[in-house]
């Protein structure tokens, strides 16, 4: 589950929506409950597993990342066929 760490200010709303927009799911979690994320963590922050992503270029390039995995996967979801970029049929 993609978490949204945000601080009492939601400082994180742009990340939000463009969560919303990508039809993602996600959970917000202030920053007031345990978070278990390093002390001086810069916020908003996204953690997925593992993973924690912090700062405003790393969540650009984080959110491009998701758009271009969630664009290739919602292709594959119906009965239509595509041609790979080497032109090869599915």
């Amino acid at each position: 589950m993609i978490e949204v760490i945000v601080d009492r200010h939601h400082s994180g709303a742009s990340v939000i929506a463009a969560l919303e927009e990508l039809v993602l799911a996600h959970r917000v979690v202030p920053i007031g409950e345990e978070t278990g994320l390093p002390d001086g963590t810069a916020l908003p922050a996204i953690r997925e597993g593992d993973r924690v992503v912090t700062g405003q270029a790393e969540i650009a390039t984080y959110l491009l990342e998701l758009e271009a995995f969630f664009g290739e996967w919602s292709k594959y979801q119906s009965d239509t066929c595509y041609f790979d970029e080497d032109a090869t049929t599915c």
